[in-house]
């Protein structure tokens, strides 16, 4: 089972995940986010970290009586790596980590990827990228779940 499956539904066509089709959510929104990022480029290696912070208050109520009510919070870290190992050959080294306060429940997230890339032009690279996502839940409602990726093949970038 790959990981989208986690991510969005069971093998059993039961909902699943944090964005089943029970997560999809038509109601308009106000995001209160904010973002902090820092950036640090040395002579063979960038270095990035960032936090962010998004509360959604979602829109109740008919037309000329709409009010908005917290609906969901979201905050997490990002922070990459990126090492050139050889003239054309570098090493990416990401982390994530993210807290969801749903409806259904709370969720913490976290993702680990390393990657060995080659560029081939500056559009074509040949990425080998390990990937490990853990989503763990403190309600029933929502699944937890470990799962490892791997992923090779071409990225075309405009």
């Amino acid at each position: 089972m790959t990981f989208g499956a986690f991510e969005f539904e069971a093998a059993t066509g039961t909902p699943g995940g944090s964005f089943g089709p029970g997560r999809i959510d038509t109601r308009v929104y106000v995001s209160h986010r904010v973002t902090g990022a820092m950036t640090w480029d040395a002579a063979r290696s960038d270095w990035s970290l960032q936090a962010y912070w998004d509360q959604r208050e979602y829109a109740a109520g008919g037309q000329d009586a709409v009010t908005f009510t917290e609906g969901e919070t979201y905050s997490g870290i990002r922070a990459a790596t990126r090492w050139q190992a050889f003239s054309r050959t570098r090493v990416d080294v990401d982390a994530w980590w993210e807290k969801r306060r749903l409806a259904q429940g709370d969720l913490g997230l976290l993702e680990l990827t390393l990657a060995l890339v080659r560029n081939l032009t500056p559009q074509i690279e040949a990425r080998l990228a390990v990937t490990w996502s853990e989503q763990n839940a403190n309600t029933a409602t929502l699944p937890e779940f470990k799962a490892g990726t791997a992923f090779l093949g071409i990225v075309w970038r405009r």
